[in-house]
């Protein structure tokens, strides 16, 4: 809302009905739903106490600290209406620019007018010698040189000059259309669209003004939860991450851990089945070497009792030679069979030795298996 707020700085004579006039609009300005702000000498009477003869430096005092304290509401958007006699203009002129939005109310009125509204004889007292230091008698008053409005209390009633000072105001860009209308009567709040302000001069409005307060105040309050919220993410953020982190270190750890484990298990039973396995196959050879060696050996054995078979069967007839020689060769066959399934006999129960009692065993047992089957397959040549 800084900004949007203006001060009007009613100024005349004592008696002229500035604060009068000033009241009504005061009044009159609730129907916009404006924040509006009554000023006046009589609210610094309490604390620097003014008497009608008071010099042109403590009047001066009084219309800037009036002017410093209708600044600082124009600048949280309220809309200041001043009372002040302030005779001085340069004074005045001072005021208003600090202010910034500042429009100047000359209230003027004959003095002969002014006379007659003196209830408490100020004037006739000025003049008689009684009092000193009354402005318009022995000080002078300056009358603004180019007022924003000018009205003349002297010929209308307040319901006409305040008509008048709305007029002025609409032409001066301090008043919508919509706003002065309002002010006017001539439309019902109630009926009509929200009230827009204006930024300067003419009717382009800046906000609506019928529930600005209201708006202002949620919109407020929403951006400020939207911050809280926002500051509590990036504070959660962090320590989401940082547990995040952790945890994903702590499961790599673990599955880490987990792997080695495994994996140590599996080499440390497997070392063994390895070790098994290749002393089963040396004794698998072994056994072969050694079932080789006596299949050999029954052959030649054969062969070597075939030539006595046949040197012993000469005598007798050729068919006797015949049954002996195929005898001969068939026991010869059965022995090389009976070698043979020996020494295969021998080499099963080896290799399962070896692979339960790491190889070494097993050789040994087949190294005797193999001996066995020679002797036999000997004893049967």
């Amino acid at each position: 809302m800084n900004g949007s707020g203006y001060t009007l700085w009613f100024t005349g004579m004592t008696g002229a009905g500035k604060r009068t006039l000033a009241r009504h609009i005061h009044q009159r300005y609730a129907r916009l739903g404006r924040r509006c702000e009554f000023l006046s000498d009589d609210d610094l009477q309490p604390f620097l106490p003014t008497a009608p003869d008071a010099t042109l430096e403590v009047r001066n005092r009084n219309a800037r600290i009036l002017g410093w304290v209708a600044e600082l509401l124009t600048r949280q958007g309220v809309v200041v209406l001043v009372a002040s006699l302030s005779p001085i203009r340069e004074v005045r002129d001072e005021i208003c620019r600090r202010i910034g939005r500042c429009a100047e109310i000359f209230v003027d009125c004959a003095f002969e007018v002014l006379q007659q509204r003196d209830s408490e004889k100020i004037y006739q007292r000025a003049l008689e010698g009684v009092l000193d230091n009354v402005i318009g008698v022995q000080l002078p008053y300056e009358p603004p040189l180019h007022p924003d409005v000018r009205v003349d209390s002297g010929e209308a009633e307040v319901e006409k000059l305040a008509e008048q000072v709305f007029e002025g105001l609409f032409e001066r860009g301090f008043l919508s259309r919509t706003e002065r209308d309002l002010l006017l009567g001539r439309i019902e709040p109630a009926t009509t669209p929200p009230v827009v302000e204006v930024s300067g001069e003419g009717e382009e409005g800046i906000a609506p003004k019928a529930a600005a307060g209201a708006e202002a105040r949620a919109g407020e309050a929403e951006a400020k939860e939207r911050k809280a919220a926002t500051r509590k993410t990036r504070e959660a953020k962090p320590a989401r991450s940082r547990a995040a982190a952790g945890g994903a270190r702590k499961a790599t750890k673990a599955a880490s851990k987990s792997t080695s484990s495994r994996a140590t298990k599996a080499s440390s039973t497997a070392k063994p089945g390895a070790k098994a396995a290749r002393a089963s196959a040396k004794a698998t050879k072994a056994a072969t070497k050694a079932t080789a060696k006596s299949v050999s050996k029954a052959s030649k054995s054969a062969a070597r009792s075939a030539p006595r078979a046949a040197k012993a069967a000469k005598p007798s007839s050729k068919s006797a030679k015949g049954k002996a020689a195929s005898k001969s060769t068939r026991s010869a066959s059965k022995a090389t069979k009976a070698s043979t399934k020996a020494a295969t006999n021998a080499a099963r129960p080896a290799s399962r030795a070896t692979a339960k009692k790491g190889g070494q065993q097993g050789t040994r047992r087949a190294a005797a298996a193999s001996r066995k089957s020679s002797a036999s397959a000997a004893a049967l040549a």
